[in-house]
């Protein structure tokens, strides 16, 4: 008998939410994941890792390459420092200075002007040089080259790229000199020009502030108040203030008063009715705790539970004293019922006492809180009509006073202003200048080749990482089975069993010489699944078993042929009915005509017993697929044929195990397992598609078909392995 890609390890594997045994209807299988976890993306690049692996070599050089090539080869540079510092105070440097951003800024376009460049460029040490004299523009030369970077709030680094760098050393030192002289000049004119507005400001305010002044003194003198007096009524003000807020309080007062008395208001009406109120069902219910005889039957109806509680322990629920414990508790909790009741009339009296005296606590709070508002409602109206006395007094002789002040103050400011800043920039005359050099010019040499090889190396690197997580990714997203927690994870399903992987040609060359190691591990699995199914079979009168898969290519006509095999070694008269009938094989694999077979029988041109035949193992019988047809598949949808033939094998053979068709690409299998005792599921590993094995069961499901588990092919020894080498092979 030929043997397909697969054999089987089977090993009962049940996830945690299976908790019953046998036969096993998935209410709804759950979802795959969208996100791969890292185990997920190991397995999908281990089955794709040399076409990741040769994609990554190609991609990461390429992107090497492609860096390398991009990245320029680098120039030679000079460099000079100038600090660019804030305006002078008598403090030190002007930190705030609002225009001091404003000023670096200029300074970093004067040193690109056209006009500085020229100039430059007309120097003979300059329009000497041969990059100079090469020019097209050599203004336009330098202005390109030259580049501005900050490298603290006021250094300013200045930089010429070239591959000559004595001649951009002789043009940035000349470059810098000739800045520096324009930036000390521009300085001084500013200096002198703002020295000279400032004095003119500061004799046009002095003239203002006298005459306020005088002003003022005239005004004292005829309201006979003194200026000191003057002075102390401008803090006047602070009564007009205290004022305001008076008002506001009184106000606040009011509302406050008339809020308490609609409240009181309120409370006096309820109180008046409240024998009429609804009653509280919470505040009833705890004085229904605190009755004697409630809490009396309560205790009853407590223990006559823990009693029957603790019957169930110990007896059935069919004994007698279960039914009498449970008589006991629905006693007590009539009596519960009736002692409430009885005491609801008591207890609805005393909840309406207990409010009624609520209420008039509340009353009489509120009285007293009125009273306390009353007593400050009077002594913020006295302090009111203090502050409009007081106000009334100040105003009528200091009104003009504290305008003439009001005017002079803010002149005074601008004029201490002034002084200030006049001070400031006479000081300024004797530190350095806000411009000067802080470094000579100096050259640095290129040293790129070394980042160009990093940034080529990582660009590699990344490409080659990438380019194997991409492939991965698009492996993990057909999602195949990966591993047989995998199924049980994230399936849900029993894993009745795993098949080794196919070996290699090499080693199916060692089996004919004598290692047959691979053999006694195929047979020692199909005897555990034979073990599982048969004790399944007497528990759940499972006789009919069929096996499918999601799509083709899964191993399940392999895995029918071999559980049938193991069937019939053990003794069993088993068949084997190929329902596969749009591709058979099973009469291939043990050597059998065609025809007649299931098609003609469900056409019942042939009787059941002409299409069974014989096969080379003993005890093992098989009805071929025989030739599908329109009409076979309509006679297949019908129903009736197949309960027909079932019911007619049941009684001939101890076991039948049904071959069918993939569950997906037509609805044969569906067809046939609504006339099963059981289905199993064959997966595929590194092959099967997460998303197309939950579709199946789905189907499955959907139909109340019994699901009995799924068995896993091509798993490696490594992971599912439990050591059949520790028992040696018996003879036959």
């Amino acid at each position: 008998m030929q043997r397909s890609a697969s054999t089987v390890d089977l090993t009962l594997a049940v996830p945690p939410s299976a908790a019953t045994a046998g036969a096993t209807v998935l209410a709804q299988p759950p979802s795959v994941r969208s996100i791969p976890t890292p185990l997920e993306l190991w397995h999908a690049f281990r089955r794709r890792w040399v076409l990741s692996v040769f994609l990554g070599l190609l991609v990461g050089v390429a992107a090497g390459t492609a860096t390398w090539l991009a990245l320029p080869n680098g120039k030679h540079q000079v460099r000079a420092l100038v600090q660019v510092q804030p305006h002078q105070t008598l403090t030190g440097k002007g930190a705030g200075d609002p225009g001091y951003e404003a000023f670096k800024k200029n300074q970093s376009i004067l040193l690109r002007t056209r006009f500085l460049l020229t100039r430059v460029v007309g120097k003979p040490k300059i329009s000497q040089l041969p990059m100079i004299q090469e020019a097209a523009d050599p203004a336009k030369l330098i202005e390109d080259q030259i580049q501005l970077r900050w490298e603290s709030p006021e250094i300013l680094a200045v930089m010429l790229n070239g591959d000559d760098p004595a001649q951009l050393k002789v043009i940035l030192d000349t470059l810098i000199a000739e800045y520096l002289e324009d930036a000390k000049s521009d300085e001084m004119k500013h200096r002198e020009a703002r020295l000279t507005l400032l004095e003119q400001t500061k004799t046009a305010l002095t003239k203002q502030i006298t005459a306020h002044e005088n002003n003022l003194h005239k005004l004292s003198q005829w309201s006979g108040v003194g200026e000191n007096d003057v002075v102390t009524t401008i803090t006047n003000q602070a009564y007009t203030h205290g004022l305001t807020q008076a008002i506001g309080e009184v106000a606040r007062l009011k509302r406050e008063i008339q809020n308490k008395e609609l409240k009181k208001t309120d409370l006096d009406a309820r109180s008046k009715r409240v024998d009429e109120l609804p009653v509280d069902a919470e505040q009833v219910r705890r004085l229904a705790e605190q009755n004697p005889k409630v809490q009396e039957a309560t205790a009853r109806l407590e223990a006559a539970r823990q009693a029957a509680q603790k019957l169930t322990t110990q007896v059935t629920p069919e004994h007698p004293l279960f039914a009498r414990a449970t008589e006991n508790v629905q006693k007590a909790e009539k009596a519960v019922a009736s002692a409430l009741q009885q005491a609801q009339p008591e207890l609805e009296t005393a909840f309406r006492a207990n409010y009624r005296t609520t209420l008039r606590n509340e009353i009489d709070l509120l009285t007293e809180e009125l009273k306390g508002l009353h007593r400050a409602l009077e002594t913020v109206q006295d302090e009111k009509k203090h502050l409009e006395e007081r106000i009334a007094a100040t105003n009528k002789a200091g009104w003009n006073s504290r305008m003439e002040l009001d005017e002079r103050k803010p002149l005074r400011e601008q004029l201490d202003t002034v002084n200030r800043e006049l001070l400031n920039l006479r000081m300024s005359q004797k530190v350095d200048p806000r411009v000067k050099i802080r470094e000579e010019s100096v050259i640095i040499l290129n040293q790129n080749l070394n980042r160009k090889l990093m940034m080529s190396g990582a660009a590699t690197v990344g490409g080659l990482l990438v380019t194997i997580l991409l492939v991965s990714l698009l492996e993990w997203r057909v999602r195949r089975v990966a591993s047989v927690e995998q199924v049980i994870a994230d399936l849900g399903m029993r894993v009745i069993g795993t098949i080794p992987m196919f070996p290699s040609r090499a080693a199916l060359i060692n089996v004919d010489e004598g290692n047959d190691s691979w053999q006694f591990e195929l047979s020692e699995s199909i005897s555990a699944a034979r073990t599982m199914l048969l004790h399944a079979a007497k528990t759940q009168s499972m006789q009919v078993l069929m096996v499918t898969s999601a799509t083709q290519g899964e191993g399940k006509t392999s895995l029918a042929s071999q559980l049938a095999t193991s069937m019939a070694t053990a003794g069993m008269r088993t068949l084997v009915l190929d329902c596969d009938l749009r591709n058979p094989s099973m009469n291939k694999l043990f050597d059998v005509p065609l025809t007649p077979g299931c098609s003609e029988v469900l056409l019942q041109e042939v009787d059941v017993s002409d299409a069974v035949h014989t096969t080379g193992v003993p005890n093992l019988w098989l009805i071929p697929a025989g030739q599908c047809s329109h009409r076979v598949i309509a006679a297949l949808a019908q129903g009736h044929p197949l309960d027909t033939l079932f019911n007619r094998l049941r009684g001939q053979f101890d076991f039948i195990v049904v071959d069918s068709c993939p569950v997906l690409p037509v609805a044969d299998t569906l067809l046939v397992g609504q006339h099963v005792d059981g289905v199993i599921i064959s997966v595929m590993q590194d092959v099967s598609q997460l998303p197309k094995v939950v579709n199946a069961s789905e189907k499955l499901v959907q139909l109340s078909i019994p699901l009995l588990g799924a068995v896993v092919n091509g798993t490696t020894p490594s992971g599912h392995s439990y050591g059949y080498n520790y028992v040696k092979q018996l003879p036959a």
